[in-house]
C-alpha cells in the first residue's frame, strides 16, 4: 500500500467494495493513472479476505478458460474475476457484464472508459460502481519523489515534479530519468537538481514590483487603452507585446501552487529551457501515438502554438475547420492530455506539453514553428486579426530576454510559448517577399491606443452659462492598476470556477478556487468566489469545508448584503449536514432576530433547517409550519443550488403526510433557484425528491424513471451529496417489484457513497430499505435482528416511522412472525407516542392504530386502518392483514374480498413482487381483465402504462432507456397477449387497471 500515493479515498472504496461479495467495481482512468497497480493491490487484498481471485488481461477476456471456470463457481467459493485493460475488447466486456448479472461472482475491472466506447460507458453504471482516477495532490507527488530517490526533494526538484500535473507515473519517470542521466545531486538526505536556481529566491534583476495587470483583456476599451498607455510609459519592455499570462506560462499546475512558492523569473527560464529526461518524452510519445492519427496531429500542432491555445488557430494550421475537429477534440480531452479552460484548450501539465514538443522530429518542428510565426496577412489559412492587438495568451514571458535576432526581424517573432530545447535551432526567418523593409518596420502597437495630445479640446455650449474652455482640463488621475488587476483577476476566477463546476469537474473547480484565493483579490470578488466554492464543496459531500469558506465571508468587511446573507445561509445548511441537531440553535436564533426580511436567504434557510430538525424530533406541526413558510418566501438574488433544499425537504414532508399532489408540485419543473456553477444541482435534487414522492404515491414505474434521471445527473456532474437518496428510491422500487438482486446492488452502492462522503441528506429511508432488503434476502429472523439494532436508536426509529406510514405495522408483523412480543410492543409504543404527541396528523394516528390492531388482532381496527390509509402500500398491507385475520376467524368470503383489494392496489402500483408474494400465499387468482394483465412481464407493464398515458414510442424509449425499435417490439407482444389491436384500447385497459375501485 505504500505505493498508492494520493489514492487513499480510492483504496477505501475498494476495501468497502470487497467487504461484501458480489457486484462490480470498475476502476476508470487514463493511461499512466495507476489503475493497473490499484487493481493488482485489490486482487491481493481480495485473496487475503478469502476470495478465489483470477486476474486476466483484457485481450484474453473472450477466450480465457479461467474466466469460464470462474463464472461457473458457486457463492461459497467467493469467486472474484479481475480484468486489467478491460477496454481492449469492448464486445467481450459487454458480454461479461450480461453474464455476471445473475451469477455470484465479484468483478473488478481496470479500464480507460473512453477507449472502451460509449456502449461500455453506458453499461457500467447499470451493472456496478465506477471509480474514477484523477490527478493526485502535491503532497502525494512529493511522496513519489521521496520513494523513488530515498531522499527529500529540494524545493526546485519538488517544483519540477509538480509540473507533472499530479500524474504519478509521469512524476516517477521524471525523477527516475533525472537520476539515470546523472542530473541529481543527493547529499545529506536531500535531492537537488544540478545547476538549477532555487525557485523561491528573490529576483535580482527586478528592483520594483510589477503592478501591470496580469490579464489585459479588459472589457472596457477606454480603460484598456489608459492602462496600456500608462504601462508603456513605465516599462518599454511592453513595446514588444510581451504580456505575461500566468495561466499559460506558470510552470506549476493549478493544484500545486498553494504548496510551493511562486517561482522567480530565473527559475522559470531554467525550467522552460531544461531538457526533459528521455524517459518522460518516450512515455508521452507513447500516449500520443496511441490516439488516432488526427488526434496526434492536433496535439503536435497545438503544442507548437503554446501550452494554452485557441482551437481555431490549431485548425487553421491543420487546414481544417473548427467544426471538423470537434470529435478529435473530444478524443484528446478524453485522453487526459488536454483540458478545456473556458474559451481555450490547454495541455494538462507543463511536462506533458513540453514532452509533446520534444517528441516532434526536428525538421517537422522547424516547419511548424515557421507556420506559427508567419504573419496572419501572409497566411490565408490563418484568421486575420484586424485590430492589430496582440494575443496576450500567446505572448512570451516578459521575464525572458528577447531574442537577439528580434531587432533585425521584428515581423517574425518566435512562436510564443514554445520551449527552446537545447539543440533545436530557432525558427526560420520569413521568406524575403514577406519581410518589410527596415525603414517601414514599426514596433507593435496595441489596438486603439489613445494619445492624450490628440484628444479633442472639450467645450461648453453657451446655453450652459459657463465659460468656454480654451485649455484642456487637468487629466483625472488614472485608475489604480493594482485595484483593476485584483478586480479583473477575481471576476475571471469566479467565471472559470463556475465553468469547471458546470461541466461536472468539481475537483478541478475546487483546486482552481483555492489556488485563486491564495492571490490578492478584490474583497467582494473573493467573497463571491468563496460562496461559489462552498456550494461546490457541499455538492461534493464536504460540508465541513463549506462551513470554513462561508465563515471567511462572514468576517470579511465590505461584502454586499445579499452575498453575505447567502453565505450565512450556506453556512447554516452545511452545519446541518455536517452536525445535524447542532445547527438548531443557530437556526432558531436567526428566526428570532427582529427587523429581518422574510425573503433574506439566511432567514429562509434558518426556517428550512429548523423545520427539518423539528420534524425529525417528532414535532410534526412545527416542522410543517416552518417548512411551508420557507417555500412561500421569494428568494433574493443571488441564489445557489442548495437553496432548493427548502422545497425538496418540504415536499418530502408532504409526501409522508399523503399530500402527494402538493408535494409533486413543489419539485416539478425548473424552480426559482439558479446557480451558474452547480447548474444541475437544483434540478437533480428536485428530480430525486419527485421520485421519492412518486414511490410513496404508488406510481413505481414513473418513480423509477425519475430516480434514474436524477441519479444519472448527480453522478455525471459529481453531486455526491444527492446520490445515496436516489439509490434508496431505486432500491425501494426494486424490492416492491420483486427484483431483490437489483435492490441489493443499489443498497451496496449507496453504502459505499455514504461511507465515502462527510454529508448525507438526513432520511429514515436508509434504515427502512436496509430492513426490507434484509427480510427479502434472509427472511424473518435476519430482519428481526436488524430491527432490534435499529430500535436501540430512538431518533432513527422515529424518523423511519414518520417517513414511512406503513413501517409500524410491518415491524409488528415481523415481530409476531418470530414470536417476539416484546419487540412488537416496543414498536407499537413508539408509534402511539408519535401519534399522541402530534394530534391532527391522520397519517401518524392511522399508522399507530394499524400497528395496535395488528398486535391485538382487532378486526374492526384493521378495517378502519384499511379505509383511512392514504399511502397505497400501507393500504394494501392493511387489507392483507385484515384478510389473514378474517381467514383465521372463519370468514373466508370477507377474507377473499380483502385479499383481492390488496392485490388490486399492488398491481395498480406496479408492485409485481408484492402481488406475486400475496398470490403465492393465498393461491388467489385475479378475476376479469386482470388475468390478461398478469400475462405481461414487468417491462411490458411499464411500457403499457406509459403508452396508455399517451406517450409515443420515442418518449417511452427515452424514459425507459430503450430504443424505439425495442418499445415497438414489446408493444406488439402486449397487443397479442391482451387481445387488443390499438393504442386506444391499451389506454382504456390501463385506465381500468389504474382506476379500479378499492
Amino acid at each position: 500500500m505504500s505505493k498508492l500515493h494520493g489514492r487513499d479515498r480510492e483504496w477505501a472504496s475498494v476495501l468497502r467494495f470487497l467487504s461484501t461479495p458480489g457486484g462490480l467495481l470498475a476502476i476508470d482512468g487514463p493511461p499512466c493513472s495507476g489503475k493497473t497497480f490499484l487493481l493488482g493491490e485489490a486482487v491481493h487484498a481480495a485473496r487475503d479476505r478469502g476470495y478465489l481471485a483470477v486476474l486476466v488481461p483484457g485481450e484474453q477476456l473472450a477466450n480465457s478458460a479461467e474466466v469460464a471456470r470462474t463464472l461457473e463457481l458457486d457463492a461459497p467459493a467467493r469467486p472474484l474475476l479481475a480484468v486489467d485493460h478491460a477496454h481492449a475488447d469492448p464486445a467481450a466486456l459487454l458480454t461479461l457484464l450480461a453474464d455476471v448479472r445473475e451469477r455470484p461472482v465479484t468483478v473488478l475491472l481496470a479500464l480507460f472508459g473512453h477507449q472502451a466506447g460509449a456502449a461500455v460507458r453506458r453499461a457500467l453504471p447499470e451493472h456496478g460502481e465506477v471509480l474514477p482516477l484523477g490527478p493526485v495532490d502535491a503532497a502525494a507527488v512529493e511522496r513519489v519523489v521521496r520513494d523513488v530517490l530515498g531522499a527529500e526533494p529540494a524545493p526546485e526538484l519538488a517544483a519540477f515534479a509538480a509540473a507533472a500535473g499530479g500524474d504519478p507515473r509521469l512524476v516517477a519517470e521524471l525523477v527516475t530519468g533525472l537520476r539515470e542521466e546523472d542530473r541529481l545531486d543527493v547529499r545529506d538526505g536531500v535531492a537537488r537538481l544540478r545547476d538549477a536556481p532555487p525557485p523561491d529566491a528573490p529576483r535580482p534583476d527586478a528592483p520594483r514590483p510589477d503592478t501591470r495587470p496580469r490579464d489585459p483583456r479588459l472589457r472596457n476599451p477606454l480603460l484598456h487603452d489608459a492602462l496600456l498607455h500608462d504601462a508603456l510609459l513605465h516599462d518599454p519592455l511592453l513595446h514588444t507585446s510581451q504580456w505575461h499570462d500566468p495561466r499559460v506560462h506558470d510552470p506549476l499546475p493549478q493544484d500545486s501552487r498553494a504548496h510551493h512558492a511562486r517561482p522567480n523569473a530565473r527559475y522559470e527560464a531554467w525550467l522552460r529551457d531544461a531538457r526533459l529526461p528521455a524517459r518522460v518524452v518516450d512515455l508521452v510519445r507513447g500516449r500520443v501515438a496511441a490516439l488516432p492519427a488526427k488526434a496526434t496531429q492536433l496535439l503536435r500542432v497545438a503544442a507548437v502554438i503554446g501550452r494554452s491555445f485557441p482551437l481555431h488557430e490549431a485548425a487553421a494550421m491543420m487546414g481544417e475547420t473548427t467544426a471538423a475537429l470537434l470529435l478529435t477534440v473530444d478524443e484528446v480531452i478524453a485522453s487526459g492530455l488536454v483540458v478545456s479552460t473556458g474559451e481555450r484548450l490547454e495541455f494538462g501539465s507543463e511536462l506533458v506539453w513540453r514532452a509533446v514538443v520534444a517528441s516532434i522530429p526536428e525538421p517537422v518542428l522547424r516547419a511548424l514553428r515557421h507556420d506559427a510565426a508567419v504573419p496572419p496577412a501572409a497566411n490565408p489559412a490563418r484568421p486575420l486579426d484586424l485590430t492589430g492587438a496582440p494575443d496576450p495568451a500567446r505572448a512570451p514571458d516578459p521575464a525572458q530576454p528577447p531574442s537577439p535576432a528580434a531587432p533585425s526581424t521584428p515581423g517574425v517573432p518566435l512562436a510564443p510559448g514554445v520551449p527552446s530545447a537545447p539543440g533545436v535551432p530557432p525558427p526560420l526567418a520569413a521568406p524575403p517577399d514577406q519581410v518589410q523593409p527596415a525603414d517601414q518596420v514599426q514596433p507593435p502597437r496595441p489596438a486603439r491606443l489613445l494619445d492624450p495630445a490628440k484628444l479633442p479640446t472639450p467645450t461648453r455650449s453657451p446655453n450652459t452659462q459657463l465659460p468656454t474652455l480654451t485649455q484642456p482640463p487637468a487629466p483625472a488621475p488614472p485608475p489604480d492598476p493594482t485595484e483593476i488587476e485584483e478586480s479583473t483577476r477575481g471576476a475571471a476566477a469566479v467565471r472559470d470556477v463556475r465553468a469547471l463546476a458546470a461541466n461536472g469537474r468539481l475537483g478541478a473547480a475546487i483546486a482552481l478556487a483555492r489556488d485563486s484565493l491564495t492571490t490578492r483579490l478584490d474583497p467582494a470578488a473573493a467573497a463571491e468566489l468563496r460562496v461559489v466554492l462552498a456550494g461546490i464543496l457541499l455538492a461534493d459531500g464536504r460540508p465541513a469545508d463549506a462551513v470554513a469558506e462561508t465563515e471567511q465571508v462572514r468576517i470579511t468587511a465590505g461584502v454586499p448584503g445579499p452575498l453575505r446573507r447567502l453565505a450565512e445561509a450556506g453556512r447554516l445548511l452545511s452545519l446541518y449536514f455536517a452536525t445535524g441537531a447542532r445547527a438548531g440553535a443557530h437556526a432558531l436564533s436567526m428566526l428570532t432576530v427582529r427587523d429581518r426580511e422574510v425573503s433574506d436567504a439566511d432567514v429562509v434557510m434558518a426556517a428550512t433547517v429548523h423545520s427539518c430538525l423539528e420534524w425529525s424530533a417528532g414535532n410534526l406541526a412545527e416542522g410543517v409550519y416552518w417548512g411551508r413558510e420557507s417555500t412561500r418566501w421569494e428568494l433574493d438574488r443571488p441564489t445557489a443550488w442548495w437553496q432548493s433544499q427548502s422545497s425538496v425537504a418540504f415536499a418530502l414532508k408532504l409526501s409522508a403526510l399523503g399530500e402527494f399532489d402538493d408535494a409533486e408540485r413543489l419539485v416539478r419543473g425548473d424552480g426559482a433557484v439558479v446557480d451558474d456553477a452547480v447548474t444541475t444541482g437544483a434540478p437533480a435534487a428536485r428530480t430525486i425528491a419527485r421520485a421519492r414522492v412518486l414511490t410513496q404515491a404508488g406510481r413505481l414505474a414513473q418513480a423509477q424513471v425519475a430516480a434514474r434521471q436524477g441519479l444519472a445527473a448527480a453522478r455525471d456532474r459529481g453531486l455526491r451529496l444527492l446520490v445515496p437518496l436516489a439509490s434508496t428510491v431505486l432500491a425501494t422500487v426494486a424490492l416492491h417489484r420483486g427484483e431483490v438482486t437489483a435492490a441489493a446492488e443499489h443498497v451496496r452502492r449507496y453504502r459505499a457513497d455514504l461511507a465515502a462522503g462527510e454529508a448525507v441528506l438526513h432520511s429514515g429511508q436508509y434504515d427502512w430499505v436496509e430492513l426490507l432488503l434484509g427480510h427479502a434476502q434472509g427472511g424473518h429472523d435476519r430482519a428481526a435482528e436488524q430491527v432490534r439494532e435499529r430500535l436501540a436508536d430512538p431518533g432513527a426509529t422515529r424518523r423511519m416511522l414518520i417517513e414511512e406510514p406503513g413501517a409500524a405495522a410491518w415491524l409488528v408483523r415481523l415481530a409476531l412472525a418470530v414470536d417476539d412480543d416484546k419487540l412488537a410492543g416496543d414498536v407499537v409504543a413508539a408509534a402511539e407516542e408519535l401519534a399522541v404527541n402530534n394530534p391532527g396528523f391522520p397519517t401518524a394516528a392511522v399508522a399507530a392504530a394499524h400497528a395496535r390492531a395488528l398486535l391485538d388482532r382487532d378486526v374492526d381496527g384493521l378495517l378502519a386502518a384499511a379505509g383511512r390509509h392514504v399511502h397505497p402500500w400501507a393500504k394494501a398491507n392493511a387489507n392483507e392483514d385484515l384478510a389473514v385475520l378474517l381467514a383465521e376467524t372463519g370468514h373466508a368470503d370477507r377474507a377473499a374480498s380483502h385479499t383481492a383489494l390488496a392485490l388490486r392496489v399492488f398491481e395498480r402500483m406496479g408492485a409485481d413482487g408484492e402481488a406475486a408474494r400475496l398470490r403465492r400465499r393465498t393461491g388467489h387468482a385475479q378475476p376479469g381483465d386482470g388475468a390478461g394483465w398478469q400475462r405481461l412481464s414487468g417491462p411490458e407493464r411499464d411500457i403499457a402504462r406509459l403508452v396508455g398515458a399517451g406517450l409515443t414510442n420515442r418518449q417511452v424509449a427515452k424514459q425507459l432507456y430503450l430504443s424505439p425499435h425495442t418499445v415497438n417490439y414489446h408493444l406488439r407482444g402486449i397487443f397479442k397477449k391482451l387481445g387488443i389491436s390499438s393504442r386506444v384500447e391499451l389506454a382504456r385497459f390501463t385506465h381500468q387497471q389504474e382506476t379500479s375501485t378499492v
